[in-house]
């Protein structure tokens, strides 16, 4: 279904338009995230396939917990500030790269609309490469097929009504194109979460994942917000100046992990 996605979206769509250079520039607009997609957690979801198989084989769910929590917190905390930073100099950043040539000022503004709209998927795909991987180790394979056809029909939906709306405007056509591609990413990588959560079978998972997107996902939807307000940031948190709100929040996650590995130790004996 993702294949059927990207042809609709890539050629079907694009070629409506009847412009030269909007297929180009949705390819090289993409090729940033899925690059840096299949380098990182791409990789290290694969290198860590086998603990989390032997973990399951050992029935230990709440160690396969802690084990994705701390990768997911690792990839959030590399993959939400990047993706903020190419949205807000996806201009010079196309620029400094392809410009010259036939690649003009149009070509530039084409590639920048969808590479900074791609590349905020990538917060959101880390996480989805990571929990694919659980759900694998799990044999949980039926409701993770279904979910990808939702959303990649979902991302479909969103283009063609993009198409429709836009009037023939190439860029907001590009940005519905690629919009659509991040937020249907997104969605899917919570449902997964959510899927997880109400199995309670990952127990510190659950508890750890909404801290790891509340503090994750504002650094990638709000970025015209945090760079406009950057500079005064700090002066906004004179109360976490003593670091005792990060304190709280880790107390109370130790006190919830606590009851969890005694509902977990319970329920053996």
């Amino acid at each position: 279904m993702a294949k059927v996605r990207d042809t609709v979206n890539s050629v079907y769509l694009l070629s409506a338009l009847d412009q030269s250079g909007l297929m180009q520039a949705n390819s090289m607009g993409r090729k940033l995230q899925s690059t840096l997609l299949f380098l990182i957690p791409y990789t290290l979801s694969i290198a860590a396939f086998p603990f989390f198989c032997e973990l399951v084989d050992r029935n230990d769910h709440q160690k396969l917990g802690e084990l994705v929590t701390r990768f997911g917190r690792m990839l959030l905390s590399v993959f939400a500030p990047f993706s903020l930073f190419v949205a807000v100099a996806a201009v010079p950043f196309t620029s400094l790269i392809f410009r010259g040539g036939h690649f003009d000022a149009v070509a530039v503004q084409r590639t920048a609309v969808s590479l900074a709209c791609y590349t905020l998927v990538l917060p959101a795909a880390a996480i989805e490469a990571l929990v694919m991987q659980a759900f694998f180790a799990n044999r949980r394979m039926l409701a993770v097929t279904l979910i990808g056809i939702l959303f990649s029909s979902f991302s479909i939906l969103v283009s063609w009504v993009g198409l429709k709306v836009s009037g023939g405007h190439d860029l907001l056509l590009l940005a519905f194109i690629a919009g659509g591609f991040t937020l249907s990413r997104t969605f899917k990588s919570v449902a997964l979460v959510e899927m997880l959560k109400k199995k309670r079978r990952f127990s510190r998972f659950a508890e750890q994942w909404p801290f790891c997107f509340a503090w994750g996902w504002p650094l990638v939807w709000r970025p015209a917000e945090l760079a406009a307000a950057g500079a005064g940031a700090d002066d906004r948190r004179p109360a976490r100046a003593d670091g005792r709100p990060d304190q709280a929040i880790r107390r109370r996650g130790g006190v919830r992990s606590g009851l969890s590995h005694c509902r977990l130790r319970t329920a053996h004996q």
